[in-house]
């Protein structure tokens, strides 16, 4: 009885190092993971507000000068509403998701249109 009651603590000692083990080595390799997407709100022409959304080359992928997913061509009216939706496009982009928006996301995001 005693003998067993040792292997099975044995076995518990062992996997929860194993775990812990793990728990460490994935932190450690998603630390300094580098995210794919980066973006960069700007003022347009018409005093507004848009952003782009970069690659890891620094190509440009989206550049979006009007709100997504509302009908005409509405701009967007501060840096702030435009910073929201972008940091949203690249959530979903560097999670590899379809990166649209739709106007549930824009309410919930509180984006004036």
């Amino acid at each position: 009885m005693i003998h067993k009651r040792m292997m099975t603590n044995n076995y518990f000692g062992f996997y929860l190092t194993v775990l812990i083990l793990s728990l460490f080595t994935f932190i450690a390799c998603n630390q300094n993971k580098p995210e794919p997407f980066k973006g960069k709100v700007f003022r347009t022409a018409q005093n507004q507000f848009g952003y782009s959304v970069y690659d890891k080359d620094e190509n440009i992928l989206i550049n979006q000068i009007y709100i997504p997913s509302i009908p005409g061509n509405q701009n967007f009216k501060d840096s702030i509403d435009a910073q929201k939706v972008m940091t949203l496009v690249l959530n979903k982009l560097n999670k590899n998701q379809i990166p649209s928006v739709t106007t549930d996301d824009l309410i919930e995001l509180k984006i004036k249109f």
